[in-house]
């Protein structure tokens, strides 16, 4: 079966959109030096020594770059280099002892970070939806089949469990989960299920679910905050915000009481019975979802926007932000966590980066944590946090595959694009911007090449006419093996 190429007029630069599925992907073989291919420049990750969490004193020192083998008719942009003053926060007063930080792997599983090592954990399965850490002190992880708790160095199912969305467990061990349509709780000896409909008739999208410090749930809709009291769900007025509608985004305990609500830009503190409305924008500004919420040592609490952005409050009310787009480290963070430590560990297209109190960082670019070769998507951080691995090389293959239209022509002489997450709405073109981008051009049979892409998830983008298409699957390249050649199929022009 051959992959084919959906076209869909969009904004801007008359964009088109490729839904594509692999075709004999991931055969390792020699790499070759084939025509069209872009030899794109990777950055290796330095080899540092481990430091103590709150010890670091500077950023990792870059590695020697790799100079990339120009072919005729390819170029290569070079990877954006990484900014190291990113957030200042103030140094904790009596840090807690390490612990070790746990990350979701995309399609490959969970990571533990101990003891200046990665380690993947034992597991039924390889897809994983959330990370939480239980008021039990447990980690746990919803998979796509059934509820997990890390023991030692494996994921162990928790009996009855099911595919969840969200989950929440207590300091007693009971969970609350929440899904598409159901609302799930273990009370210790075995569980029940309710509709969502419970929390209203017109209730859509379940974003979310939390334990106040009464041992409350709540539970976060597309536009609504629900809590049950007793027997009872009732859903909270907010109609003294100022705000006709929020589009929620998750829910979670803060201290003394507090229960925070992401909606966008905006967080929502509940505490004592009364709303208010706390800005993590500027007026105006724009910065997409919450994507992801935590709650650090102190009581700092950060949002990673969905944009690129970060923005965290302080206890003492003071906001700090940071952009990750305007310094070329990928538009999308997928995941945060901030340890007891201070520091802040952050997900994103261009792989890990833990912040330091200070503004010193660590970077992992994607490639250099073998354990890692697909997205990090959801971290969760014990305690201090662990002494920080070394920052291996990075590790790189060549991507090959072929472009025909539906009757087998193959396609030549079309300018292509490798990178992390091709936009569909943008000015250049779709991989501008991206952490990593190389570029080629289609050979008289149809064929690409990309050289030296480090190992990890990517998608495609190609120019047909002046007008760009995009692949919306994000699963090349996590098989790709170090210095061979991967298959990425062949793909129809529809």
């Amino acid at each position: 079966m051959r992959n084919t190429i959906w076209k869909l007029g969009l904004i801007l630069s008359l964009v088109t959109a490729l839904a594509c599925s692999k075709k004999d992907e991931g055969q390792p073989a020699p790499a070759p030096g084939a025509p069209g291919a872009a030899a794109a420049t990777p950055t290796p990750g330095a080899a540092a020594t481990p430091t103590a969490p709150g010890t670091e004193e500077g950023p990792a020192t870059p590695g020697t770059e790799t100079p990339g083998t120009e072919t005729p008719g390819t170029t290569a942009e070079p990877p954006k280099p990484a900014a190291q003053v990113l957030v200042e926060f103030p140094a904790l007063e009596n840090p807690p002892e390490a612990g070790p930080v746990y990350f979701i792997v995309n399609r490959t599983g969970v990571v533990k970070v101990d003891d200046g090592k990665f380690v993947a954990l034992q597991a039924p399965e390889k897809n994983f939806k959330e990370l939480v850490l239980g008021g039990d002190g447990k980690v746990y992880a919803a998979g796509y089949r059934a509820i997990y708790r890390v023991e030692g160095e494996a994921l162990v199912k928790v009996p009855g469990s099911k595919d969840v969305d969200h989950l929440v467990v207590g300091a007693d061990g009971q969970i609350w989960t929440v899904s598409f349509r159901h609302i799930t709780h273990f009370d210790g000896a075995g569980w029940t299920t309710e509709e969502k409909s419970v929390l209203g008739a017109d209730v859509t999208l379940l974003k979310g679910v939390a334990l106040d410090g009464n041992n409350r749930p709540w539970i976060v809709s597309a536009n609504a905050v629900h809590v049950r009291d007793g027997e009872t769900w009732k859903t909270e007025d907010l109609s003294g915000l100022g705000k006709d509608k929020f589009f929620f985004d998750g829910v979670m305990p803060g201290p003394e009481g507090a229960m925070y609500a992401v909606a966008g830009e905006d967080l929502l503190k509940w505490k004592d019975g009364k709303w208010e409305l706390l800005a993590l924008a500027d007026e105006g500004e724009f910065l997409g979802s919450g994507a992801k919420v935590a709650l650090g040592a102190g009581g700092r609490l950060c949002v990673a926007f969905n944009l690129g952005a970060l923005g965290c409050l302080l206890p003492d009310g003071r906001r700090v932000r940071k952009d990750w787009k305007e310094e070329g480290a990928g538009n999308m963070l997928k995941g945060l966590a901030l340890d007891g430590a201070g520091r802040v560990w952050i997900a994103s297209e261009a792989g890990l980066e833990v912040l330091v109190p200070g503004g010193a960082s660590t970077k992992w670019a994607p490639g250099t944590i073998p354990e890692a070769p697909g997205d990090i998507e959801d971290i969760v951080a014990l305690g201090g946090g662990p002494v920080l691995p070394a920052v291996g090389e990075q590790r790189t293959g060549t991507v090959h595959g072929t472009i025909t239209t539906k009757t087998g022509q193959p396609i030549a002489g079309k300018k292509m694009e490798i990178c992390a997450s091709p936009a569909t709405m943008f000015q250049e073109t779709p991989c501008t911007g991206a952490p990593f981008v190389a570029t080629a051009t289609t050979t008289d049979q149809g064929e690409f090449t990309f050289e030296n892409v480090p190992i990890g998830s990517y998608g495609f983008s190609i120019e047909m006419d002046g007008k760009w298409s995009v692949s919306f699957m994000e699963d090349c390249c996590e098989r790709m093996q170090p210095g061979q050649v991967y298959e990425a199929g062949s793909f129809e022009l529809d």
